[in-house]
């Protein structure tokens, strides 16, 4: 695909590999004091409503009756998800744990009691988009690596073509095998780099 053609595609729309989507690296943004960091998988179905309302009961009792969860509560754990982040769709927000919050399980313990013990907490209703921090899908990993690995070590790190760095072999098509054979993963990740190698280019955009 020609850059002005990922441009073209970039601009009518989000899409799957879109850079746009990719959020700041797990436990990047702050939470407000006294809140826990929480993280929640989900389905990638799920993705779009999460992100306009928040994970709300309604959804969990629907995945309840279904037989997909184990309660009609919003659950979620807390602090970081560990390897789960290659693997899973994991939404990062922030809640209440004070006796007055928002949490059921887990109410009236310390923050970072929670996140050190990665405990499961569970809501007492929904949990509001505004407190989402961001929604990691596994190639979202994968695309910074692509973008990044490499890129400075023995070149100017301004230039997204650096001598031996993996975005610049996306750009010179070397991995355009696995933008089919690993679409769920690595296809997304790559088109995500191209586009940002176009943009570079042809917008001056920013690494």
């Amino acid at each position: 695909m020609a850059a002005s053609d990922h441009l073209s595609h970039m601009q009518s729309g989000r899409f799957v590999g879109d850079p746009r989507d990719i959020p700041e690296k797990f436990g990047t943004k702050p939470v407000p004091e006294g809140m826990v960091r929480i993280n929640h998988y989900t389905s990638t179905g799920a993705i779009e409503s999460i992100r306009q309302h928040g994970l709300t009961r309604a959804a969990s009792e629907e995945s309840f009756a279904r037989g997909g969860t184990e309660s009609p509560q919003v659950f979620a754990t807390a602090g970081h998800p560990g390897s789960m982040l290659h693997t899973h769709n994991i939404v990062e927000a922030y809640a209440d744990p004070s006796h007055s919050g928002q949490l059921d399980i887990g109410s009236g313990r310390e923050p970072q009691s929670l996140e050190e013990r990665r405990s499961t907490v569970t809501f007492r209703g929904d949990l509001p988009s505004n407190q989402i921090l961001g929604i990691h899908e596994p190639w979202h990993e994968h695309a910074r690596y692509m973008a990044h690995e490499g890129v400075g070590e023995e070149a100017d790190p301004k230039s997204p073509y650096a001598t031996g760095s993996m975005r610049s072999g996306v750009a010179r098509g070397e991995y355009d095998d696995l933008e089919e054979s690993h679409a769920s993963d690595y296809g997304p990740a790559i088109r995500s780099v191209k586009i940002t190698n176009a943009a570079t280019v042809m917008l001056g955009g920013k690494l």
